[in-house]
């Protein structure tokens, strides 16, 4: 039956659209942070050099030096948390309401099924804890990052109450990957019961 074959499929979103997506938003939402308080963030020491390969590589792809859906080879976690970021202005609003610390953004999945999106944005929240804290001047361990980011960042809702089981594990998991000391408190997730019409 196509409906049970349908039904047993389960849809993502690719991970490269997911990292364009939280690079282009977060990402740009930690400029403006840093643009807000004066500092050099340190996606200034990647962007250029990131433009400069992306063209080089798109250049060997159209002369058929490498395969059409080769990916370029990427040097670094910073450059992995940076490598989808389109080079923009930082708009002066973003600037003047940009939040007063990592630990103050929000960041909503209003589908968020197993969590895919909110386990990705994970590693890049976490290397923008350790980044503010360089800048501020203060230490944080990873036990503390990890328990804060389930505790103050992220946030998912789904119909489906066992999508979002696997949505807490996968954070719980995760924060553990990061920190085994790592206890978060239940994670902001939620499946509302909703009585649909039939």
């Amino acid at each position: 039956e196509p409906h049970e074959i349908a039904s047993k499929t389960q849809m993502f979103t690719e991970r490269y659209m997911v990292e364009w997506l939280l690079q282009n938003s977060l990402g740009l939402t930690w400029l403006a942070m840093c643009k807000k308080y004066g500092w050099t963030p340190d996606a200034e020491r990647v962007l250029p050099r990131l433009d400069d390969r992306r063209a080089a590589w798109r250049k060997k792809r159209e002369a058929g030096e490498v395969a059409l859906d080769a990916l370029m080879p990427i040097e670094g976690e910073l450059e992995e948390h940076w490598k989808y970021y389109v080079p923009q202005p930082v708009p002066d609003d973003a600037v003047e309401k940009a939040p007063e610390s990592v630990r103050s953004i929000k960041l909503l999945d209003p589908a968020c099924g197993s969590g895919h999106f909110l386990v990705i944005a994970f590693d890049l929240l976490a290397a923008l804890y350790r980044e503010e804290a360089r800048h501020v001047g203060t230490k944080v361990s990873d036990k503390e990052i990890a328990e804060s980011i389930l505790e103050n960042n992220l946030h998912g809702i789904d119909i489906d109450p066992r999508a979002i089981q696997i949505a807490a594990a996968g954070l719980y998991l995760k924060a553990r990957a990061r920190a085994k000391p790592a206890r978060p408190r239940s994670p902001n997730l939620v499946a509302p019961l909703l009585h649909l019409g039939s």
